[in-house]
């Protein structure tokens, strides 16, 4: 995780820095304005902004501003640093959409609960989108049934975001998941020679793919396997 730190301070940049790397694991990079700022997101990818709201020229809020404008940047987590106990200033802060608000003098003690947060939502952010089946884009999926027709259209529907791999037969599909195991099993009902539930069981007598979800894809009004 890469942290950008905008304080026109060099101690309490060295103070942040520290804290960012050796309690959260983060490299940092810092600056002294929010020219340079604006300028290093642009070109530069961070996951996280820890904003001084008084510094020279162009200040805090209209860096946060200029932010929360960027759609590329919109829902980058920003915690804000003040010694200005203005209310209203915080609140137009609280408004913008910041993820914390660190007052000044910073103290080693506060910083790491309050530091948490912004931790945690950049953690979210970073972390894949996951659909219904538990699947990131890019995840493997194995398609069995016997009907060709019908691997043909549910490869057709779940390529776009899937590696698809089909089979017509259980015996073929489970030296498809030996040799590349899937992230998930789409079990039809029509197996040939191994019918499902063996299928199944096989599948969890083997180590290495005793944990992968099977999701058994029945014709409306037959029994389930």
């Amino acid at each position: 995780m890469r942290a950008l730190i905008v304080d026109d301070e060099p101690a309490t940049c060295a103070l942040l820095r520290g804290i960012l790397t050796r309690d959260f694991g983060c490299t940092s990079l810092d600056c002294s304005s929010g020219i340079e700022a604006l300028s290093l997101l642009a070109r530069e990818s961070f996951d996280l902004v820890v904003l001084d709201l008084v510094l020279p020229g162009m200040d805090g809020m209209e860096v946060l501003r200029a932010i929360r404008a960027d759609e590329r940047l919109a829902s980058l987590p920003v915690a804000v640093m003040s010694a200005v106990r203005d209310e209203v200033r915080v609140r137009e802060a609280i408004d913008l959409g910041v993820d914390a608000y660190l007052a000044k003098p910073l103290t080693h003690s506060d910083l790491g609960e309050r530091l948490q947060r912004i931790i945690a939502q950049a953690a979210r952010r970073l972390a894949p989108a996951r659909d219904w089946s538990g699947l990131v884009q890019g995840g493997r999926v194995l398609v069995l049934d016997g009907n060709p027709d019908f691997l043909a259209l549910v490869r057709s529907t779940l390529a776009p975001r899937y590696v698809v791999d089909t089979s017509t037969n259980g015996p073929a599909g489970i030296l498809l998941c030996l040799g590349q195991p899937p992230d998930l099993v789409l079990l039809g009902e029509n197996l040939g020679v191994l019918p499902g539930q063996v299928f199944v069981d096989t599948l969890r007598s083997l180590p290495r793919l005793a944990r992968v979800p099977v999701v058994g894809m029945v014709t409306p009004g037959r029994p389930e396997m």
